[in-house]
């Protein structure tokens, strides 16, 4: 893989260990390659309260959106000091399933890579409950560099 320094490289976040990994990775990458670095985040709805995230303190139910925009500009201040030394920079929220969101938003933006989390599951687990990350990965016309946890709790 060649990485320029004009197309996006595009980092998929859950806010769960592995995706804080691999949002680790990302910017390493787009700093060493002075490429664009795209930070995106798929709200999905939940089953039991679909259209809607319960929010920080629990208490409120508020649209997907605003929450998981919230969500995102929390762990981007938090990555200030990582993010310093890049130039270009950019994020967004999209809904739907993980997976086929993640690809068009690279199809969109003409990412050259997708960087995201792996959780590490057994093959039996990856077969029964499936993973967005192997779907990515399977579906991808690009690269992807999937990123597994190193055991850390997920921090959702």
């Amino acid at each position: 893989m060649k990485i320029s320094g004009t197309q996006p490289l595009l980092v998929a976040v859950d806010f769960s260990a592995g995706s804080d990994e691999a949002f680790e990775w990302a910017v390493e990458l787009a700093n060493a390659f002075d490429a664009p670095l795209h930070v995106l985040h798929v709200a999905h709805d939940p089953e039991d309260e679909p259209g809607s995230y319960a929010s920080r303190d629990g208490e409120e139910i508020q649209p997907i959106e605003v929450v998981a925009r919230d969500r995102l500009a929390a762990f981007l201040e938090s990555q200030h000091d990582s993010l310093a030394a890049l130039t270009k920079v950019r994020s967004d929220v999209v809904v739907g399933l993980p997976a086929t969101r993640i690809l068009e938003v690279a199809a969109r933006d003409d990412a050259q890579a997708i960087v995201m989390g792996a959780q590490g599951r057994t093959a039996l687990a990856d077969r029964l409950l499936g993973s967005k990350a192997e779907r990515v990965a399977q579906r991808s016309p690009i690269p992807v560099l999937l990123i597994k946890s190193h055991g850390r709790e997920s921090v959702r």
